[in-house]
């Protein structure tokens, strides 16, 4: 009477890690992917600063977390400087994905 309820309990552990198995194969490469800022992305989140409820002149509203925590807004940030610090994130992502992504 015991060998019916063991070989159902061994079916569902079985179950239980092929179910884990195959979630992980299919989040993982979800949950490790980067957004990409190609020269399209970038100009869409300068365009998109441009929204910002904290703009309150021509600059771009920009707020910066220091070491600490600490919250820094920006209120005068150009578009072109929003560009090169931009462009330099995407630098980075390319030499830390080993290669252009475009």
């Amino acid at each position: 009477s015991q060998v019916p309820a063991n070989a159902r309990l061994g079916l569902l552990l079985v179950l239980g890690l092929v179910n884990c198995f195959v979630a992980t194969l299919l989040l993982l490469p979800v949950l490790l992917d980067r957004p990409r800022l190609d020269g399209s992305a970038i100009a869409r989140v300068i365009e998109a600063m441009k929204y910002d409820k904290k703009r309150t002149g021509e600059g771009l509203a920009l707020v910066m977390i220091g070491d600490g925590l600490q919250a820094t807004q920006v209120a005068d940030l150009g578009e072109d400087e929003a560009r090169d610090a931009l462009a330099e994130l995407r630098h980075r992502d390319v030499r830390q994905r080993g290669g252009p992504f475009l």
